[in-house]
């Protein structure tokens, strides 16, 4: 919504566009992932590396666009905008819970397979912390009972 310089309509739309790119990414990706010993770790760590590239390609595309045209401005609705960035966030949030929901299931898919799964469950849980914090806590207390319920059974 703040890409300055495009009309209110253009700019409107690529934001909206880059929301429904987070949108899709949540609701697909859980579909088409497969899980077998042999592929788990790397896919998981590809579905990690690529979203991340992916995210930060648009935040570097977003700055510069708002740089080029700086000194222009719109007069996109309030509410609008309002809006845009409520949902922005709600998603970008959804879009960190969702590769932490899938390194979930790669661990209880993955249990029988490797013997290090509560070191990497932790290192997770750590890495989650570091990229989202603000809803990182009910997440990490649930994984360690989750894994610690996983070796002791």
């Amino acid at each position: 919504m703040e890409i300055q310089g495009l009309s209110p309509l253009s700019s409107f739309l690529v934001s909206m566009t880059w929301l429904a790119v987070r949108i899709t990414v949540i609701v697909l990706t859980p579909f088409i992932l497969e899980y077998n010993c042999d592929n788990d770790l790397k896919l998981f760590l590809q579905i990690i590396f690529y979203s991340n590239i992916f995210m930060v390609f648009l935040q570097i595309c977003y700055l510069i666009t708002k740089s080029c045209f700086k000194k222009k401005s719109l007069d996109v609705p309030k509410l609008i905008q309002v809006s845009y960035f409520i949902l922005d966030y709600i998603f970008y949030g959804l879009f960190r819970f969702v590769i932490f929901i899938l390194g979930v299931i790669w661990i209880i898919e993955s249990e029988h397979c490797d013997d290090m799964i509560l070191y990497y469950s932790i290192a997770l849980c750590i890495g989650y912390f570091g990229v989202c914090w603000s809803v990182c806590w009910i997440g990490c207390v649930s994984m360690f009972v989750l894994c610690w319920d996983a070796q002791t059974s």
